[in-house]
């Protein structure tokens, strides 16, 4: 997974010292590629193991939002 804006964020820092925040100025979105699509049903069935195994365990969390 590559951020698209990692063109931007080198060309502020050959400009000199930055940090972390002064780099995300603006709202950057992730997602699976095509080829990362066909995991998804691996990566839910992690996520479900992990929700259970908290649970479990009496962890609280907040729920990932599905899309």
């Amino acid at each position: 997974m590559r951020a698209k804006g990692e063109p931007v964020i080198l060309a502020h820092i050959k400009e000199g010292v930055h940090r972390y925040g002064e780099l995300w100025r603006r709202h950057v979105e992730y997602r699976l590629s095509e080829e990362g699509e066909r995991l998804r049903p691996a990566l839910q069935a992690l996520y479900d193991w992990g929700t259970r195994r908290a649970a479990d365990r009496g962890i609280a969390f907040e729920p990932l939002p599905i899309h």
